[in-house]
């Protein structure tokens, strides 16, 4: 590739532009310098470009984005693809020449620096611009590059969260999502002929999921009726006019906001609309079988074991195989063939354990009692332990 048919760094100065070169590797340090990431997964080739005088890389699909695109966010203008230059401290306008066929040839509409206009946010994620984006010059509306992808239907014809379809709004618009109840930048859909208004993301809500902080399942609903309630995950008021996840049982006024209750630290990620509820079975909770006066069977060991009182000086040595910490509890269970014991308390730790702290069920494992040369760091408290944990088990 000859010198002058190289594409040019969108970081350089017009006047002196620098040349990239190609280098083997989609990832390289410091991230691409439009997408700011460091992959792309739906990058099809094994190179990018890289400008060695400025330190910077490019993806090439990301720097072979064109001059002007229509998005479906603004539909009333093009959107121009627009760099900011730290070299020469302008915002500038990237724009592949007319008269080049490789879309790597750049030529710059310049814009001073200090303009009145600043231009920091996306309007459609609210997050901050990254150094490469496309801009509106008549509505200095921007969109970043995560939010090309993808493009957004301008009607949805069946919407999980509505009877009737949904409009796209085609500007931005801050009101209170329907589904949610929350403001903010993210692209609105609309059913004119109900006055109803809902966020991108909350045209397909869950309608029926179950979540580790409470036993039954909850169903989102549109609305309730008036009354003063918490959020029983963030502890603030819930406003019934707009939609939120409440427990269906009638003995039972378990209520969360919508966004709280399916966020990825609370919801696992499972929808059970046309999943039948099952009432929990009992014994998939014990970790042991009775099988006589004082005579259990435990998951974990092999042998019966039987339970006793604790005595002092015999007893004073021995240790817990769940918790790890010293027999000291008036009674115990003992294996009389081998050197296995529990806390009468750490023998009924259920198998299965819903926590707030996990988004998905957990199931107590009894492998590091088995290995005393093996040990694990709980994800919570940060120590270390070789006796019994709650793991989560793909089932």
């Amino acid at each position: 590739m000859d010198e002058e048919e190289r594409p040019r760094c969108l970081m350089s100065h017009p006047a002196h532009p620098h040349t990239l070169s190609r280098q083997s590797g989609l990832n390289f340090p410091g991230g691409c310098f439009s997408c700011n990431k460091t992959l792309v997964r739906w990058e099809s080739v094994d190179f990018h470009y890289y400008c060695a005088t400025c330190g910077v890389g490019f993806h090439r699909e990301c720097y072979q984005f064109p001059r002007k695109i229509r998005h479906s966010y603004h539909l009333q203008h093009p959107l121009t693809l627009t760099s900011r230059s730290v070299e020469a401290g302008i915002q500038s306008h990237s724009t592949p020449s007319e008269s080049s066929s490789d879309p790597g040839m750049y030529h710059y509409d310049i814009i001073p620096s200090k303009l009145d206009t600043v231009f920091d946010q996306c309007n459609c994620c609210g997050k901050d611009l990254g150094k490469t984006f496309y801009r509106c010059s008549i509505c200095n509306f921007c969109l970043d590059f995560p939010c090309l992808k993808p493009v957004p239907l301008l009607t949805i014809p069946n919407p999980k969260s509505h009877h009737h379809s949904l409009s796209l709004f085609p500007r931005p618009i801050h009101v209170a999502c329907d589904a949610c109840g929350l403001i903010n930048k993210e692209p609105i859909y609309t059913c004119f002929q109900c006055n109803y208004m809902v966020h991108l993301s909350c045209t397909d809500l869950p309608r029926i999921i179950k979540i580790t902080r409470h036993p039954h399942r909850l169903s989102h609903g549109p609305y309730l009726p008036p009354a003063t309630l918490l959020c029983r995950i963030c502890y603030k008021t819930v406003d019934v006019k707009y939609g939120q996840y409440s427990c269906d049982h009638d003995d039972c006024s378990y209520v969360a906001h919508s966004k709280c209750a399916t966020h990825k630290n609370v919801w696992g990620g499972k929808e059970l609309e046309w999943e039948p509820e099952e009432p929990d079975n009992i014994e998939d909770f014990l970790s042991f079988k009775k099988v006589g006066d004082g005579l259990i069977q435990h998951f974990a060991h092999q042998h019966y074991l039987k339970l006793e009182k604790y005595d002092k000086v015999r007893d004073m040595e021995k240790q817990c195989q769940a918790c790890i910490l010293p027999i000291d509890s008036q009674y115990f269970y003992n294996c009389k063939q081998c050197d296995f014991f529990l806390h009468e308390i750490c023998a009924g730790l259920p198998r299965k354990l819903d926590h707030s702290l996990h988004s998905h069920t957990l199931f107590l494992d009894a492998s590091l009692a088995k290995n005393n040369t093996r040990s694990m760091r709980c994800s919570t408290c940060n120590r270390l332990s070789s006796g019994f944990t709650y793991v989560q088990v793909q089932r």
